[in-house]
């Protein structure tokens, strides 16, 4: 068992980030992968397509999502999951907003998509990290 979990965990693991020269990728397309974080971030609610942030970029939807992992370390998807549910639980340690608030000022559809989310991620629930952490 621990053998498949570690085989299993070196098949999940993220490779390093590319250094950006290495893709020979232009000050101009640098700067525009640069504005992506701001864009999904701007349109949480309703995400913008990889095809609809490639447009918006000026480049190919490969283009844009190997460019991306090689500045940020990451998937476009798995970077602004990660920004999102980091701004919850700041959220939940700074406000009393309800629970469900955070869930939708951070982007998820219903309550529940965001309980499991960041139970998922945090290894607990919204509520008890509040509790946690304040």
């Amino acid at each position: 068992m621990a053998a498949l979990a570690a085989l299993s965990d070196g098949l999940t693991a993220t490779p390093p980030p590319t250094d950006p020269r290495d893709l020979a990728l232009d000050d101009h397309e640098v700067a525009a992968l640069r504005r992506v974080p701001e864009l999904l971030w701007q349109q949480r609610h309703t995400p913008p397509t990889l095809a609809g942030l490639a447009r918006a970029s000026s480049m190919s939807v490969r283009r844009l999502t190997t460019g991306f992992r090689a500045l940020y370390g990451t998937s476009v998807r798995e970077y602004h999951r990660r920004r999102c549910l980091d701004r919850a639980a700041a959220l939940l340690v700074e406000t009393d907003w309800p629970v469900a608030r955070i869930g939708h000022e951070v982007g998820y559809a219903s309550p529940s998509n965001f309980g499991y989310a960041f139970r998922r991620d945090r290894g607990t629930t919204p509520a008890r990290f509040r509790r946690t952490h304040s």
